[in-house]
């Protein structure tokens, strides 16, 4: 369902329209008290009037789905909003290679790359060609605390490791499946599961991180004469596609300095920090926790004293949040002489038309624009 004709009625308001402006002109951080409900619909606001990504930061993981999954009717497509997940296990724990969440967080992280190149090359609408050979909504991200911590490669390992390959195109064979190899894909026998890929006389199928379905690169030579996508339980072909985006199949640092999904914000990026204190009580403990299993592993043997911790800690992600110039810190804590958007809980009707449709009229008397959520909706046309 889409809800994007709604968000008319708050971006007229002066309190909204006041808010804009001061995000778009002022440097800092913004105070905004909202009930957590209104997050999602606030956001996507935001993002259609500022016309920049937005990056969401939540305390806890299931506060972060929450939100990404009710975007979803406030944004112009599904492929605005994007899940930037926790680690599926903590530091120091031994977690899968093959994570579905690895791939949700590098789909992010070239989401704001392909936005980056966009804006550098002039094109600060999202309006042209970027990384990935094709026109790039600006994207919205939402990560909880955990997943603020995590080490990954940096904006230019992973734009230098990502290729477009085409069909029609020309690729040079050895040089490819060496760089497959450099980037964390593993040689299979056939492809079943993402950062894989097999090799069959003129036949290359692989898996890419951010692809729904594993490809097919059907080679004549070094040409390309068709790319497919293919069913991974059946192995058959089942649609044709024009392009193929192919990026590391690890998000781990390798040889350069680790980042941060908040080194990847791109210039005039919005950050969002829902309840600030909770961030930093989220992180704390987490690292808490993290130190526990560090010193565990190091009176086992399995760690050496000296080995470099594998997250950002509170200190240093207290710095690159600061840091970043244009952030709207929201609570719902609401400061009586700061009423925000006004914003209040919406009332329940249950079992009394009379007073809803009695409400509805003296709403219209005053021109007020009335919103009716009912699971009875055909019966209340009626």
């Amino acid at each position: 369902m889409r809800l994007t004709g709604l968000l008319r009625p708050l971006r007229e308001t002066e309190a909204y329209q006041a808010l804009v402006n001061s995000l778009r002109n002022s440097r800092g951080e913004t105070y905004l008290p909202l009930p957590p409900a209104a997050l999602p619909y606030l956001s996507a606001c935001l993002q259609k009037d500022l016309e920049v990504p937005v990056v969401i930061i939540t305390a806890r993981p299931d506060r972060a789905r929450q939100i990404h999954e009710e975007l979803a009717a406030w944004l112009d497509g599904p492929d605005r909003a994007f899940l930037f997940p926790e680690p599926d296990a903590l530091p120091y724990e031994t977690a899968s290679m093959d994570s579905p969440s690895q791939y949700q967080r590098m789909a992010a992280l070239l989401a704001l790359i392909n936005y980056h190149r966009e804006l550098v090359s002039g094109n600060e609408k999202g309006g042209a060609p970027g990384l990935m050979g094709q026109i790039t909504p600006v994207p919205l991200v939402i990560a909880p605390a955990h997943a603020l911590m995590q080490q990954v490669l940096s904006p230019a390992d992973l734009s230098s490791g990502t290729q477009v390959i085409e069909a029609g195109g020309r690729l040079d064979l050895a040089s490819l499946l060496a760089r497959w190899v450099d980037l964390g894909f593993e040689h299979v026998h056939a492809v079943e599961r993402h950062g894989t890929f097999s090799r069959r006389g003129g036949i290359l199928d692989v898996f890419p991180p951010i692809s729904r379905l594993p490809v097919r690169l059907e080679l004549y030579g070094d040409h390309v004469e068709s790319l497919r996508y293919f069913d991974p339980l059946t192995q058959r072909s089942i649609e044709q596609i024009e392009q193929a985006v192919v990026s590391p199949a690890r998000e781990a640092p390798r040889d350069g300095p680790p980042a941060a999904l908040l080194d990847y914000l791109p210039e005039g990026a919005l950050l969002v920090i829902e309840e600030p204190s909770s961030i930093q009580i989220a992180v704390e403990a987490i690292d808490q926790q993290a130190q526990e299993l560090r010193s565990q592993r190091i009176q086992e043997g399995e760690l050496g004293a000296a080995a470099p911790h594998p997250y950002f800690d509170w200190g240093q992600l207290a710095g690159k949040l600061a840091d970043w110039p244009r952030r709207l810190a929201a609570s719902p804590w609401a400061d009586e002489a700061d009423p925000g958007l006004a914003f209040r809980a919406p009332s329940f009707y249950g079992g009394r038309l009379s007073l809803l449709l009695q409400k509805v009229r003296d709403a219209q008397a005053v021109g007020a624009i009335v919103v009716i959520a009912s699971h009875q909706a055909g019966r209340l046309a009626d």
